[in-house]
């Protein structure tokens, strides 16, 4: 995920009070790419690199904009997008204490030595 998209996003749920990037933000943070997902769709169905970038982006922005139809109180809307953005950041926090990231593999291989050169007489 890009992180200038997850700052973009998280600002945008927490002052716009917008659920549709809160809940972006919730799935990238949860390792789920939706953006992925519709381009890997675009690409199987033929579309060129302009489509690429611009039907997410449209998409987006018109669930974005239908937000206030479907939820049109203003605090619910905002209820809802600061509880997605902690609810994830605090599963995130969680789950990297509860499991933590595994050790790194030792090398076993010996260091490379360098047989032939202008620096090997």
């Amino acid at each position: 995920m890009n992180p200038f998209s997850a700052l973009s996003w998280i600002w945008k749920a927490l002052r716009g009070h917008s659920v549709t990037f809160a809940a972006l933000f919730a799935l990238a943070v949860a390792g789920v790419s939706v953006l992925g997902w519709v381009k890997a769709g675009l690409r199987a169905a033929g579309a060129s690199w302009f489509m690429l970038l611009i039907i997410p982006t449209v998409l987006i922005a018109v669930l974005a904009k239908k937000e206030t139809d479907w939820i049109p109180e203003q605090e619910v809307r905002r209820r809802w997008a600061r509880s997605l953005v902690f609810a994830s950041l605090l599963a995130a926090i969680a789950t990297r204490l509860i499991f933590p990231p595994p050790p790194a593999p030792e090398s076993t291989a010996p260091a490379p030595v360098r047989m032939l050169g202008p620096r090997s007489k």
